[in-house]
């Protein structure tokens, strides 16, 4: 089997039914680089899949690469009960002390 063959098979049963999707990210310089490039790009991770015994023709597929990027669909109203919201920027400096308060309970 050639090193570098590549198939590509379509997947196009799938439908993504969530309003809104988030890509969460440790390190604000990844939202830079997104924005800078307008592209979120992803990874691919090498899988063996030898032991699937896949044959098209005389070919055999020992490795698949899979396309990595994460995405969750944590309804919006409910990312102040999984996660701590950190206050940042003009706006929250222009909060007066009971906002900020309430920011801090995520409440707001």
């Amino acid at each position: 089997m050639p090193e570098n063959l590549m198939v590509v098979l379509p997947y196009d049963d799938y439908a993504q039914s969530a309003n809104t999707l988030f890509h969460f990210m440790s390190k604000s310089e990844y939202l830079k680089s997104i924005l800078i490039n307008r592209a979120i790009v992803p990874r691919y991770c090498m899988e063996n899949i030898e032991y699937l015994d896949i044959r098209i023709g005389d070919v055999s597929f020992k490795e698949v690469a899979i396309l990595q990027k994460c995405f969750c669909d944590i309804p919006f109203h409910k990312l102040t009960d999984n996660f701590e919201l950190n206050g940042v920027g003009e706006v929250y400096k222009s909060l007066n002390d009971h906002e900020r308060l309430i920011l801090k309970k995520n409440k707001l």
